[in-house]
């Protein structure tokens, strides 16, 4: 399994560890997100609906391209006001599809978009994936 870190600071744009993420086919990954920026209420993963391959996420029997999750908050002990070190985290999991159209690698190019409470984008990353043979 592949854990794939993001965070979205306070201020300014949001990064992930390790931009470019090799994963095997049929490999589980795991996004790890984290967010410090009030603003961001969920998070989406998109892969561009050009790529031939299947999509990442398996839900209910097919495979989508993207997926959305609202981010859980917490407060730290620490924090003072209602907004105060509040910090948000969300998993998210995947599946690396079979690749049937090209010969490993390949690179599928991503977006982290963080929402806010409206659905309007309030920050974006744009990192990549490579999936190899097992």
């Amino acid at each position: 399994m592949q854990q794939i870190d993001v965070l979205f600071p306070p201020v300014g744009d949001p990064t992930v560890h390790e931009d470019c993420h090799a994963v095997m086919q049929g490999e589980l990954i795991m996004w790890k997100v984290r967010s410090e920026n009030p603003a961001v209420e969920k998070v989406r993963i998109e892969f561009s609906d050009g790529d031939p391959e299947p999509g990442f996420f398996p839900i209910d029997g097919a495979r989508v391209r993207q997926i959305t999750r609202g981010l859980s908050w917490v407060s730290p002990s620490r924090a003072v006001g209602a907004e105060a070190g509040r910090i948000g985290f969300a998993l998210v999991w995947a599946q690396a599809p079979e690749i049937v159209s090209a010969t490993p690698p390949r690179k599928n190019k991503y977006t982290v978009l963080g929402i806010d409470a409206a659905g309007a984008v309030v920050a974006k990353l744009d990192p990549q994936i490579i999936t190899e043979h097992p």
